[in-house]
């Protein structure tokens, strides 16, 4: 999917920099016990090639006791909060380890392969490695051990959902019609997420919604991705009664602007319609796939899709 592909590109940018400096020097009380020094703070990869390769992030969430863990590979992308149970179980399996011996034989060669971990203790002192093209098969080991045991607790975890700020000027209607259906999608189609009113006269309007704004119009909302790596936007249009919804919802369709976006294409575009509202749509098909039944939860109307021309 697309989507799994450009986050796991980010993603791997910020791996990239941990490799980086990960050749720095790092304290280790690698016989501490688990109970008295547990890892608070977890961040590991590993993989043959790009495609396969998995990354895994923990680290404290805003809840006292709980742990935000990011999951991400070719095949699964998982975001929710988990207990000190996980961070005990890495521990032990650190510990249980000789991974100290690696902190200071970071080494790169050739090949696609890559490997990096990057630990931070209760009080304080932390363990790294990275490694490119050959990788130890003592880190490959307890890595695959230490991925186990994040799959199990992925199992009961929390699930986490990112939360949309609004602007204050969004009004409370359009406000309760975006957050309805928000409820109904995950974190991923969220994440980076921002909602704002868009004036009329906003020299972005048309670049922003696909059109000109015009009197039928009572108010815009765009909700987008802020990071602007993400081909995903959502553009709620409340109208004036007596509006033209449908002649507004064909000219978004027949103006969709598949490139706006410059380095990202999105996959497919919608119109939507309840009441006097309009939604439109340019997203990936990952969100889109979720999305639609969300729509159609809050009594949406699905109106029209097109798949993005320059894809096929």
């Amino acid at each position: 999917m697309k989507m799994k592909r450009v986050l796991a590109a980010l993603v791997a940018g910020v791996m990239a920099l941990s490799l980086v400096a990960c050749g720095s020097s790092a304290s280790n009380s690698n016989n501490a016990e688990p109970s008295k020094n547990p890892i608070t703070a977890f961040s590991a990869s590993y993989g043959e090639t790009m495609d396969d390769t998995i990354f895994i992030n923990i680290f404290p969430a805003e809840t006292e006791g709980k742990f935000m863990l990011d999951y991400n590979s070719a095949a699964e992308m998982s975001k929710g909060t988990v207990d000190e149970a996980l961070l005990n179980n890495l521990t032990a399996l650190y510990e249980k380890s000789e991974l100290a011996t690696l902190n200071e034989k970071n080494e790169y060669g050739d090949g696609e392969a890559s490997a990096s971990m990057s630990l931070e203790f209760a009080d304080g002192s932390m363990f790294s490695c990275a490694f490119g093209g050959e990788i130890p098969e003592l880190f490959v080991t307890n890595f695959k051990a230490m991925d186990e045991a994040v799959k199990s607790a992925m199992e009961t975890m929390e699930p986490y959902r990112a939360e949309v700020p609004f602007s204050d000027d969004v009004n409370a209607d359009a406000k309760a019609e975006l957050e309805s259906i928000f409820a109904h999608l995950s974190n991923l189609a969220l994440e980076n997420n921002a909602a704002a009113n868009l004036p009329s006269d906003d020299e972005n309007y048309a670049y922003s919604t696909g059109i000109e704004a015009n009197a039928d119009i009572a108010s815009t909302t765009v909700v987008q991705n802020m990071m602007g790596t993400l081909a995903h936007s959502m553009v709620l249009f409340q109208l004036n009664d007596g509006a033209d919804a449908d002649a507004l919802q064909n000219t978004l369709m027949e103006n969709a602007d598949w490139r706006k976006w410059v380095c990202v294409a999105p996959d497919v575009a919608l119109t939507a319609a309840k009441g006097n509202n309009v939604l439109f749509v340019m997203t990936l098909s990952d969100i889109q796939a979720e999305l639609v039944p969300a729509l159609e939860a809050e009594g949406w109307t699905i109106t029209a899709t097109a798949e993005n021309p320059d894809a096929m």
